[in-house]
């Protein structure tokens, strides 16, 4: 491996001391006090090429706090060893958000709103149209809702046929009547807010979504007491109504934490830099209320795409009901 890093190293011209852990290496680059990371990635060239244009992009727009590529010497933003690609990204040191810590919540909530601000402005930032940089528009949730809901009434009909039920089959016959309840109520209030034409607006000016917002996708550093946060791994962003990101991240706080931050507390955090008018609180509520992952679960089990154990399966839509009544209380939703 040490020739490896050290061919690596030539390739992106940079010298420092370094490590290696979970699979990537780690460069506290010789010219100062930054740091870099060397990983391997099973992208094609063209879609690291064209993060690259986004993250610069975006930096350009006024949020630099991401892990930027970096080029190489020969100006890719990957390098091929053999059939092997490689990528070098800024590294911050930092602590993984915790979200039973507060003030890291706060602040990633405004570095989230501050995200989307600048993705509102890539185009005002390039000097001509670059398709390249945008990534792919996503699929509008009422359609997804709709495919999902069509999903879970053939789940039904095949734990109907079924002979001798399993422990998840029982505890999903006991369930799926009120959470297709829920999904199309969620639909219905959807469906009747503007979200249709806000996102259809929104995918044509080609607003960022991060998409996959996990507590390992913030790292959070203290600035001289100030607490700010360095956002990564934008390989599922979206060209959506950024609504979405924020309820899949207000939902999974909620999902994942004792709660002790009010939603109100965490809008206002996010409203610094995106503050959110009432029509917009209203499709908000709605994709807070939409079972994600009641349905996720269901649409495992019964297409058997994925592979999991049953009592592993059986135990997350245990948990998943028995944490449902604290998730309802915390958005203020009764059915």
């Amino acid at each position: 491996m040490g020739d490896i890093l050290s061919i690596l190293m030539g390739c992106f011209g940079v010298t420092g001391r370094t490590y290696r852990e979970r699979g990537a290496f780690f460069v506290t680059l010789a010219e100062g006090r930054r740091m870099a990371k060397i990983l391997k990635t099973s992208e094609h060239p063209a879609i690291v090429q064209g993060r690259y244009f986004l993250l610069e992009a975006l930096a350009a727009a006024g949020f630099e706090n991401t892990d930027r590529i970096v080029l190489s010497v020969q100006d890719s933003p990957c390098v091929n060893l053999g059939r092997e690609t490689y990528i070098m990204t800024r590294h911050r040191i930092g602590a993984e958000l915790n979200f039973e810590n507060e003030m890291d919540v706060l602040a990633a909530f405004e570095g989230l709103s501050k995200l989307h601000d600048a993705g509102q402005k890539l185009g005002q930032v390039l000097q001509k149209p670059q398709n390249q940089i945008y990534p792919p528009v996503a699929l509008p949730l009422t359609t997804v809702w709709e495919r999902q809901i069509f999903g879970l009434k053939q789940a039904l009909k095949q734990v109907n046929n079924i002979a001798r039920l399993s422990d998840f089959d029982v505890l999903f016959l006991k369930n799926a009547n009120q959470y297709m309840k829920r999904a199309s109520d969620a639909l219905a209030a959807l469906a009747a807010t503007d979200y249709v034409e806000m996102q259809a607006e929104a995918a044509v000016k080609r607003h960022l979504c991060h998409n996959a917002l996990k507590e390992e996708n913030f790292v959070i550093f203290d600035n001289d007491g100030v607490k700010t946060c360095f956002i990564t791994r934008f390989n599922d962003a979206a060209s959506d109504l950024q609504l979405t990101d924020l309820s899949a991240f207000i939902r999974r706080y909620a999902q994942r934490s004792a709660r002790t931050i009010p939603m109100s507390a965490l809008l206002k955090s996010y409203g610094l830099s995106m503050p959110l008018p009432p029509h917009m609180l209203e499709i908000l509520h709605a994709q807070l209320l939409y079972p994600w992952i009641f349905m996720k679960i269901t649409a495992q089990y019964y297409s058997k795409k994925r592979g999991f154990t049953p009592a592993g399966i059986t135990s997350r839509m245990t948990d998943l009901l028995e944490a449902q009544a604290g998730y309802d209380e915390y958005i203020r939703i009764s059915d």
